[in-house]
């Protein structure tokens, strides 16, 4: 695994994922569409605070994605989703989102 230059992890708050296509496909086709969570459900989790959202980000496009669910009675979270831009795989962006 090499390292990963201007490689930018960010959580995203509801309006910049509704508008970030690259997260969404990302997230389309990495994923069974069966598995797959609909944007209005991954929106409003992000919304009501039940659910956040993280990207990577390199050269300002979204390379890697995450969702993550908070514990209620653990300082811990659930990750949902986690997915790399197949054309970039292989790089430590993954792991760097863990």
């Amino acid at each position: 695994m090499q390292s990963v230059k201007n490689l930018s992890i960010t959580s995203v708050d509801a309006r910049t994922l509704k508008e970030d296509k690259n997260w969404w496909r990302i997230y389309q086709s990495s994923f069974p569409p069966e598995e797959l969570e609909d944007s209005e459900t991954v929106i409003r989790a992000l919304t009501m605070g039940t659910g956040m959202v993280l990207r990577a980000t390199m050269d300002g496009k979204t390379v890697g994605i995450t969702t993550l669910n908070p514990l209620r009675r653990f300082p811990a979270s659930f990750a949902g989703y986690i997915a790399v831009d197949r054309n970039i795989e292989g790089q430590g962006i993954g792991s760097a989102l863990l």
